[in-house]
């Protein structure tokens, strides 16, 4: 169910975009700690995408085992969706090739950081640094398709960030009001952020 709480959204807001603008583009990124997590998504995308019957959203996992084709085909037209890991996201930012094609004309939506929770110390800093580079390439990534009108909302969407984890601190629920559990579950989750 955690999966599901903002994957629908995702899958529905590239199957919006495909369908409105009828062009390649990613809408979202999705990087996961380890390749067989997203091996396992991409499978679930690809279940969800047929049985929807919107085939024509395109789903790509950049990872060390990616052939050359296919980062190629990628670069001449993104993939709406992409799975990826914080290592092979490094490598797309910092080959120029992969840095201005892949992310060019995106609309992207949603950056989604699954297992959060597997990110500490030095680490989670690198992670963090990471995201803010990224955030700020996909604010200068080259627009050259429909970029005349930048309060487009559905060509330029606001960032969406998601951190997902079924691992965080629980916390003491004896003689709490329904209020004062969910104040403490927020404050928990945004302590660890």
């Amino acid at each position: 169910v955690k999966t599901e709480c903002f994957l629908l959204p995702v899958l529905q807001n590239a199957i919006e975009d495909s369908v409105r603008f009828n062009r390649s583009g990613l809408t979202a990124i999705l990087v996961y700690p380890m390749n067989a997590l997203a091996n396992d998504q991409l499978e679930r995308i690809d279940d969800y995408l047929k049985a929807s019957g919107h085939t024509h959203v395109h789903v790509g996992r950049y990872d060390r085992s990616t052939p050359e084709e296919d980062r190629q085909r990628w670069r001449r037209s993104p993939p709406h969706v992409l799975l990826t890991n914080y290592m092979m996201l490094e490598y797309l930012l910092v080959r120029p090739a992969d840095r201005d094609d892949l992310f060019a004309n995106h609309r992207c939506r949603f950056i989604v950081l699954d297992e959060v929770h597997s990110y500490r110390g030095a680490l989670g800093a690198n992670i963090a640094l990471l995201f803010r580079r990224l955030v700020t390439h996909l604010k200068h990534a080259r627009q050259d398709w429909r970029a005349d009108d930048p309060s487009d909302q559905r060509r330029f969407p606001a960032l969406i960030p998601v951190a997902t984890s079924a691992t965080i601190k629980s916390v003491e629920e004896t003689g709490r009001t329904p209020e004062e559990v969910r104040q403490l579950r927020d404050g928990a989750v945004q302590g660890f952020l």
